[in-house]
């Protein structure tokens, strides 16, 4: 992620700051491990990832949402003609029970 991206970090993100970029589609992995989260028992399921649907190549910086807060900053990268992310979120973006996981791209100003 490019470091001017740093400052969303911990942020709350409104519904509306969320809009997708019209060309870009991110499909969580495994949401369902963020559907009953027990904190005091490992492992975590700390490890976000994901893939974009998009005609774009170049790295895009996507944003991490967890229960409304963004979590993580990342960059996509292609592997075997996919582009994905995968980013580590901290424990203390998780609550016990169900966590809503979320992923979009950080529209770059300009």
């Amino acid at each position: 992620a490019s470091p001017g991206d740093r400052h969303l970090l911990g942020t709350i993100v409104s519904r509306s700051a969320m809009r997708p970029e019209p060309d870009v589609h991110i499909t969580i992995s495994n949401p369902r491990q963020f559907d009953a989260v027990t904190r005091d028992r490992d492992p975590l399921p700390l490890y976000v990832r994901g893939v974009l649907s998009t005609s774009r190549s170049d790295p895009l910086s996507v944003a991490v949402v967890v229960n409304g807060i963004v979590a993580a900053i990342t960059q996509s990268y292609r592997e075997r003609n996919e582009h994905m992310f995968g980013t580590l979120i901290p424990e203390t973006a998780l609550r016990d029970g169900h966590n809503t996981v979320a992923a979009f791209v950080v529209r770059t100003e300009g």
